[in-house]
């Protein structure tokens, strides 16, 4: 693998984890924003489901 590629190769990894990051700083925020506004949902939140015991 030349130098070219392999420096292509690595940028392009790298943009590919900053995506991933950016999805993740994202739905985090979501998730501190559902704390702070204190959302409920009957049936259980994302794939958990509680139920009455």
């Amino acid at each position: 693998m030349s130098k070219d590629d392999q420096t292509r190769l690595i940028k392009e990894k790298t943009s590919e984890i900053e995506e991933v990051q950016k999805k993740l700083e994202d739905s985090k925020e979501n998730l501190y924003d559902i704390l702070e506004l204190d959302i409920t949902c009957e049936d259980g939140f994302g794939k958990y489901k509680f139920k009455d015991t």
